[in-house]
This record gives structure tokens, sequence and C-alpha cells, in this order.
């Protein structure tokens, strides 16, 4: 499920993460790809222990868990219930098996 929260992070945030993004260090991003990706990965990323990196990631966590609406959502996906049941080739609801287990008939 995709969902659309506007506004987590305000102007000057934004504005803030604009600011260091831009004097961030960036790095090929075929450094993290295997032998066969990285044949056609063509980006850049900051390193996880990058200061930059990690001060705003952890600003655009702290929003997000100040959202209601994304905690919500986050708390269903972590909590519903998956495969806690057999879902047998019978069971007419093969479909939602499939779609939470992985694959039709999944037992726990």
């Amino acid at each position: 499920m995709l969902l659309i929260i506007p506004e987590i992070l305000d102007q000057d945030q934004v504005a803030l993460c604009r600011e260091r993004l831009d004097q961030a260090d960036w790095q090929d991003g075929r450094i993290t790809a295997g032998p066969q990706s990285a044949q056609v990965k063509a980006n850049e990323q900051l390193p996880d222990t990058d200061p930059a990196a990690r001060a705003l990631g952890d600003l655009v966590l702290r929003a997000l868990e100040r959202s209601t609406q994304f905690m919500s959502a986050a708390l269903r996906a972590m909590s519903f219930p998956r495969c806690s049941t057999d879902m047998g080739p019978a069971c007419p609801s093969a479909l939602t098996s499939t779609m939470l287990c992985g694959s039709a008939g999944h037992r726990a």
C-alpha cells in the first residue's frame, strides 16, 4: 500500500536537507552493487556512515514518528497476522494467501 502523507517536513527542514545534501560527499552507487547490477547501476549515494546521511535520516524518522497517519499505517503493516493459519488450496481466499505469504498454501 502506498500512502501520500503531505507535510512530513516543513519548509525549513526541507531547506536544511537540501543544503546538507548539496554539501555531502556523494559516492558512486556501484560501490554497493553486485557484479551484475554494477554494469547498469547509475546513481550516487551517501555512505551509511556519513554524518549528513545519519543526521538527515534521523530528522526524517522523527518527523515520521510524529505523523499519526504514518504510525497508523506502519503499525498495521507490522502487526497484521501473516500466515497464522493453514491456507491450503481449498481455501476460497488463495489469492489473499499468496499476497500475504508469498505462496498459496504456505504454512506458518
